[in-house]
């Protein structure tokens, strides 16, 4: 993508960010995630379109070598669905290690094994 068309998509993203709500429930459908999610941050759009005009190819080629190419901040999940034919019940444990692979024979039992941390909210 050359720069002209890098700063088109950034120029619409900008625009359909800053787009009024023409009703309430175009209102409703931006504001009751801020409210449910309990962040609260109703000027989000706003924010983030005054981020986006300051944004560069440059910044989006960083991220992706830091985060997508390469690099230490870079993880795989791989994930194998089989029959039901093919999955193998174990009652003593959710989980088990083949090599470097860890297999996930019961989800319900694996979920539940897992610890629970307190869900983080942002409020400005």
């Amino acid at each position: 993508m050359d720069e002209k068309d890098f700063e088109e998509s950034v120029d619409a993203l900008i625009e359909l960010k800053l787009h009024k709500d023409l009703n309430l429930p175009e209102e409703v459908d931006v504001n009751w995630p801020e409210i449910s999610e309990q962040t609260y941050v109703f000027d989000r759009r706003e924010k983030e379109a005054k981020i986006l005009e300051n944004f560069t190819r440059e910044d989006v080629a960083d991220w992706l070598a830091t985060h997508i190419t390469a690099g230490k901040a870079r993880r795989s999940l791989t994930v194998q669905v089989c029959g039901r034919s093919l999955v193998k019940r174990t009652d003593s444990e959710p989980t088990r290690k083949t090599g470097s692979e860890v297999i996930i024979d019961d989800v319900v039992k694996f979920r539940n094994s897992l610890p629970a941390f307190p869900i983080w909210k942002v409020n400005q």
